[in-house]
């Protein structure tokens, strides 16, 4: 996660990676194929049907919290096992209002399948021009994780350090550098046999605490910082947040063929009570 270890100043959680070889690439690459193949995309819980396609420009909801709000989640999400940053809170919240919405459609997915990218770069290092050096974690909630914001919590941080265990992050980085070599038309079509139209849940990018901690903007009062998602469908339901001088803002980016106004705004409610720990 990007932002997954932003307190642990201490240890490193993914080691920063180091240059493989070309035979060790591609067995990673293979690995990581099979990984991504037996996950049983066909099952997984979904806003949005297969293969709809939106028609309409994406809506972006934006839910911020005061300074104190802000304190009170933080709380909230070490008291809830979120210890290694607080992402592991904010998605496990998000995860359990979608899976709200889809059981109130009378759906009972046995799972929700996501990814979460993972910042890669390392540190000191220059910029790079045509990479940003992101892989990604997956992760799986069944129903029983998603009861309660607690249960949920715990089985992501049991994932988070199998996949450390395992490289995933690396792993998945080298089948992405081998997927460039891939023409288009042939890597289309194995992302559609893997996914079955199912790419995932949602979207989630926990972007961390904005160092910048900008008040003024050329002479003028910074009033609000925000991130706009991307929306790609499916799932064409995203979110990201980010903490800026203490106010945690989520930005919920998704189109009207996935939620509907009354759902958002049940969506809404009740993610702001998980996190405010009023639910």
């Amino acid at each position: 996660m990007m932002a997954l270890a932003d307190e642990a100043n201490s240890f490193p959680l993914f080691q920063e990676s180091e240059p493989t070889s070309l035979l060790k690439t591609l067995g990673n690459a293979a690995y990581m194929t099979v990984y991504m193949l037996s996950r049983r995309s066909t099952e997984l819980g979904t806003l949005i049907g297969k293969h709809i396609k939106p028609q309409n420009e994406p809506k972006f909801e934006v839910i911020r919290f005061t300074p104190e709000e802000t304190d009170r989640i933080e709380r909230n999400a070490w008291q809830a096992g979120s210890r290694i940053g607080k992402s592991a809170f904010y998605v496990s919240a998000t995860a359990i209002t979608v899976n709200e919405v889809i059981r109130d459609r009378k759906s009972a997915p046995p799972y929700l399948w996501f990814s979460i990218p993972h910042d890669q770069r390392r540190k000191g290092a220059a910029g790079h021009l045509v990479s940003n050096e992101l892989s990604f974690l997956f992760f799986r909630l069944y129903a029983d994780d998603l009861k309660t914001i607690g249960s949920a919590v715990q089985a992501m941080n049991s994932q988070i350090k199998q996949q450390v265990k395992k490289q995933i992050a690396h792993r998945y980085s080298d089948l992405l550098t081998v997927l460039r070599w891939i023409p288009l038309p042939i890597y289309e079509a194995m992302v559609d046999l893997a996914s079955a139209g199912k790419m995932s849940s949602f979207g989630f990018s926990d972007l961390g605490t904005d160092r910048l901690n900008m008040v003024e903007f050329a002479g003028a009062k910074v009033v609000q910082v925000l991130h706009y998602p991307p929306v790609p469908s499916p799932p064409g339901f995203n979110v990201v947040v980010s903490k800026n001088n203490g106010e945690l803002s989520f930005v919920w980016a998704y189109f009207d063929e996935v939620l509907s106004e009354d759902e958002c705004a049940r969506m809404k409610a009740s993610f702001r009570a998980l996190l405010l720990g009023v639910a």
